[in-house]
């Protein structure tokens, strides 16, 4: 087995490990953390939280630098809170094949 194939298959795993830990908490419960994910991952992320800002001030000049970061910042949170949505979508509805 390659080091592609390998990498790729420990990267699923951690996925789909994720995703099922997911699955344990209820719907507010994967809102609050994928909100609390949002938030880390804009302090973390420099160079995206960046990007953000800079196009948020070129799209938006005439409001101040603190509405930019908020604005960035419910930005990161919403998609946190999608990623654990979209990890668990499809698994209450009967039916499904997920």
């Amino acid at each position: 087995m390659g080091f592609r194939r390998l990498r790729w298959l420990a990267e699923y795993a951690a996925v789909r490990g994720t995703a099922l830990a997911l699955r344990l908490l209820p719907a507010g419960g994967r809102r609050r953390l994928g909100k609390a994910l949002g938030r880390l991952a804009f302090g973390a992320d420099r160079r995206h939280r960046a990007v953000a800002l800079d196009n948020l001030q070129r799209a938006y000049p005439g409001q101040p630098e603190a509405w930019h970061r908020e604005t960035a910042r419910a930005s990161f949170e919403h998609l946190g809170r999608l990623f654990t949505e979209i990890l668990t979508q499809g698994w209450n509805v009967p039916g499904s094949l997920a």
